[in-house]
């Protein structure tokens, strides 16, 4: 890109002349003129300034270059300019290290004139690039480089932005680029369980809570299917006190023994064949009777003992609470010891591993959703996460309408790995539909917002840009599609542009040029 200018800062007088020039070559005492150059490659941008180049005249360079790979300025190396004729004959200029960070000022003094092909070659530790600059005119006299040169034209909606400003803040600029993106349907949702993965533990009896394992899990702990959370040591009859039922364990005692005498007895008989066996046979039934009774009754005593203490202690007749899924505890309320009513809910426990999203769809989009295979879903705060295939997707939309809001629910599976999304969590799911017709598309960053206008800032120059106002189409991830403002192919500004725009509203900024 090459810009004519008179360089008044560059091209002082005593660098234009020469000894010897004629006296009647005219404007032998003023400055001559200059351009500006900007070319990209790959790897840097070259922005140069020069004065027009004449035979046997020193011409300084201000040759500003820039790394591309993160748009910083080159701190060392070392600069060629290059003048290649026609036949092929080359004439090298060349300096070592940099004025200042970014700036190199090699000296071009050509000796003969005529129409060369102008190249830079850079070289660092690090970085080594050759920039194909075009062609350059050089001059036989002053008096030809004067009338070659063009009416300085203004143009009033150029905005400067010098390189060293640039330099000092993140920026970046990217070729605009045609593409399509995914249309889709914005919507509103919230995170829930997705179903069979959440259940929630009740109490199967009235009872204690004791420790089953190490310790009671808490809000937030990942368990797994069948690890016990917790034990329930159920309450004894509240209408029997203690007394009572140690008076009826030493009954059941007194109950055993007598059974166990009278199948002694029976046993003796029946060797003697002077009973049947069926007479021993219900001789140890009633036994086994006895001994079941009086375990019963001791257990109800240990039971009602540990009410009144207020302690829980594990015991045969305990319930093991055991996790029916693997999942993370999100409610849990126990603590050893705490009493519980049958019924009483003791812990939700949630597979986050995988979630549902959602949300609720006009009428008049259910239609455009319905085929939509992938979404993307936006937490507040955090990164898109593009779903669909085996990375879940639309599960399904409802088919019954909202009487009031006229909207439908529609499910929407989502991975949730890391656990970034927690239950009753808001989220954005837009819903792809279909891909767009071809269009300028740019990264989000480009768009600045400019009192509620989208504008963005194209590159005209290493230091001059043009402020654009834009309309924007689809947005999808980090890009968006632009409909009018912006054409393929001209560089944009997508880091720095809020920069600029507050440099138009200050007048501590030069509208043009710079001195080195």
């Amino acid at each position: 890109m090459v810009r004519p200018s008179l360089l008044t800062a560059l091209l002082l007088s005593s660098l234009a002349l020469a000894p010897g020039c004629s006296p009647e070559e005219p404007h032998s005492h003023e400055e001559f003129p200059g351009r500006a150059i900007t070319f990209h490659t790959a790897k840097s941008e070259l922005f140069a300034e020069h004065p027009f180049l004449v035979v046997d005249r020193e011409a300084p360079f201000a040759a500003h270059m820039t790394d591309l790979r993160d748009f910083s300025p080159l701190t060392e190396g070392r600069m060629e300019v290059l003048l290649t004729a026609p036949d092929g004959g080359v004439e090298a200029f060349a300096v070592e290290g940099v004025l200042r960070p970014g700036i190199f000022r090699p000296v071009v003094k050509p000796r003969a004139p005529g129409s060369y092909r102008l190249s830079f070659r850079v070289t660092s530790k690090d970085f080594s690039d050759v920039i194909e600059a075009g062609t350059v005119e050089v001059h036989p006299n002053g008096a030809s480089a004067w009338a070659a040169a063009p009416e300085a034209a203004e143009n009033p909606g150029e905005i400067s932005f010098l390189k060293e400003q640039q330099w000092k803040i993140p920026f970046a600029t990217r070729v605009v680029e045609q593409g399509s993106l995914e249309d889709g349907v914005t919507l509103a949702g919230t995170v829930k369980p997705e179903s069979g993965r959440e259940v929630a533990m009740v109490a199967p009896a009235t009872g204690r809570i004791a420790v089953g394992h190490g310790r009671l899990p808490r809000l937030g702990d990942t368990v797994k299917a069948g690890e016990v959370l917790a034990a329930l040591t159920p309450s004894a009859d509240t209408e029997s006190d203690r007394a009572s039922l140690s008076q009826a364990v030493e009954e059941a005692e007194a109950s055993l023994r007598q059974a166990r005498r009278d199948l002694d007895r029976a046993a003796r008989l029946v060797a003697q064949q002077a009973a049947p066996e069926k007479r021993a046979e219900e001789a140890r039934t009633r036994v086994s009777r006895a001994e079941a009774a009086l375990k019963a009754t001791k257990q109800r005593l240990s039971a009602k003992r540990a009410t009144l203490s207020g302690s829980a202690e594990l015991s045969e007749e305990s319930y093991l609470l055991k996790a029916p899924i693997s999942g993370t505890v999100v409610a849990a309320t126990l603590v050893p010891g705490s009493f519980v009513e049958a019924g009483a809910p003791l812990y939700h426990v949630v597979d986050l591993s995988r979630v549902w999203v959602e949300a609720r769809v006009p009428e008049d989009a259910l239609n455009r959703i319905a085929g939509a295979k992938r979404a993307e879903v936006t937490l507040p705060g955090a990164e898109t996460v593009t779903v669909g295939g085996q990375r879940g997707g639309l599960v399904t939309v409802g088919g019954v309408l909202d009487s009031a809001t006229r909207t439908a629910p529609a499910i929407f599976a989502v991975p949730n790995p890391n656990g970034r999304f927690r239950i009753g969590m808001t989220a954005e799911v837009r819903a792809l539909t279909g891909a767009t017709s071809p269009a300028p598309v740019v990264l989000r960053s480009a768009v600045v917002d400019d009192n509620g206008r989208p504008i963005a800032y194209v590159q005209t120059g290493g230091e001059s840009f043009e402020r654009r106002e834009l309309v924007l189409g689809v947005k999808q991830g980090d890009s968006v599609q632009v409909t009018a403002g912006l054409e393929v192919g001209e560089r944009l500004v997508t880091q720095g542009g809020y920069e600029i725009r507050l440099s138009t509203l200050s007048d501590a900024v030069p509208a043009h040029g710079h001195a080195h």
